[in-house]
């Protein structure tokens, strides 16, 4: 379902970070796979639905809830560090806060290219032009078939 909408991307705001937000030095894509998280960003709160995608670039401030039956809720999230990318998966707790339940690392052969291909789709997504809107599609094919190559594969 995911290659037929695009990854989301919050949009830049220059207003006060939420309460207790908390912004990471590299970028994270959230991949919901059920129940629904709500995140609240600086002048926005969204939330993620079940097979829907975000990016949150590095250094925007979020907060993150699950809202709704704790039982239900479940998402995927992958990190992107320089030496390596940390993939968990987190279920609910009783503060509805998203809860890590399970991680691993990867170290891919071409981490650099998962990177940029984030940084860009961000930028593409936030124009908003005919032009970039066809150019993200082909990004966002590109890096979730490399996350599904990874996460199939490991780090062989």
């Amino acid at each position: 379902e995911t290659d037929q909408k695009p990854i989301i991307v919050p949009p830049e705001h220059n207003s006060s970070n939420p309460k207790d937000s908390v912004a990471h030095e590299y970028p994270e894509l959230f991949i919901q796979i059920s129940g629904v998280t709500e995140f609240s960003f600086p002048g926005l709160t969204r939330a993620l639905k079940p097979h829907e995608v975000m990016i949150v670039p590095a250094g925007l401030y979020h907060l993150e809830k699950t809202i709704g039956d704790s039982a239900e809720f479940m998402h995927m999230v992958v990190v992107f560090y320089p030496e390596y990318i940390e993939l968990h998966v987190a279920s609910s707790n009783s503060n509805s806060k998203p809860e890590v339940c399970y991680a691993e690392k990867f170290t891919p052969l071409r981490k650099d290219l998962m990177q940029s291909t984030i940084e860009e789709y961000v930028k593409l997504e936030r124009t908003q032009t005919r032009h970039n809107r066809v150019l993200s599609k082909g990004q966002q094919l590109t890096l979730l078939g490399c996350l599904l190559e990874l996460i199939r594969y490991g780090n062989s």
